[in-house]
């Protein structure tokens, strides 16, 4: 049984592994898709909103922009942070938001567009890798 239960084990590491780089694919595209379809510019912090979790504050700042049609739009941030001082209300922010479609806008920066694909690319690499040597190990050795 201890012998089946290994080779199940890595078998279930290569699916989590394929999975999660499924994911940060999917995700890297939407991202990609975002960023060359976006058009970048300025907004102005105008608020910071606080979310309460069981452990500790978050904020995340609302950004005020013009867009190209002449409007002005604001959004909240997808990302925040835990340190109530990262933004104040008059900051100046990069931003992207989509011509079609100002109201859908995110902060130009490496966490909010490229973090989450990153993240899931390289555990699913890690976690495939690791599953896909011991399996590679386990089927040389039998």
């Amino acid at each position: 049984m201890e012998k089946g239960s290994a080779w199940f084990k890595n078998i279930l590491l290569v699916m989590v592994g394929l999975a999660l780089l499924g994911g940060g694919v999917y995700f890297l595209k939407d991202k990609m898709a975002f960023f060359v379809d976006s058009v970048p510019t300025e907004g102005e912090v105008v608020e910071v909103t606080t979310i309460k979790s069981r452990s500790r504050d978050y904020y995340y700042p609302v950004i005020l922009f013009k867009a190209s049609d002449g409007l002005s739009y604001t959004f909240t941030s997808e990302t925040g942070t835990s340190a109530a001082f990262d933004y104040s209300k008059g900051d100046i922010i990069n931003i992207r938001y989509l011509k079609e479609d100002p109201q859908t806008a995110k902060m130009n920066s490496f966490i909010e567009l490229w973090a989450l694909p990153m993240a899931l690319l390289v555990a699913g690499l890690t976690v495939l890798l690791s599953g896909g040597n011991a399996l590679y190990r386990k089927f040389k050795r039998a």
